[in-house]
C-alpha cells in the first residue's frame, strides 16, 4: 500500500512537470487506478472529480489510503471479536 501511494504521488508530480496546469484534469483517471480496491475509494473518486488542484488531489489520495487502513483495521478487529 505504501508503494502504491508513493508511486501515485510520483506519477502525479511527473505529470504536472510534463503538462502543467492540465495535470489535475488528466490525473483524475490515473488516481482512480491507484485506488482500485481500496475501502472508501468510491467517495474518494467523487471528491477527486470535483478537485482541480494537484496538491489537494494528492491530499485526497493520502486521506483515501488512511481511511482504507482505518476501515481495514476496524473490520479485522470486529472479525476477531466474532471468532473469539
Amino acid at each position: 500500500l505504501e508503494e502504491r501511494l508513493h508511486t501515485a504521488e510520483h506519477h502525479a508530480r511527473l505529470l504536472f512537470e510534463s503538462v502543467g496546469h492540465m495535470a489535475p484534469f488528466m490525473l483524475r483517471t490515473v488516481m482512480m487506478w491507484y485506488t482500485k480496491g481500496l475501502r472508501g475509494a468510491t467517495e474518494f473518486r467523487a471528491r477527486l472529480c470535483r478537485e482541480e488542484n494537484l496538491e489537494n488531489q494528492i491530499r485526497l489520495l493520502h486521506e483515501c489510503v488512511e481511511n482504507h487502513r482505518l476501515e481495514s483495521a476496524q473490520s479485522e478487529s470486529e472479525n476477531s471479536m466474532r471468532h473469539a
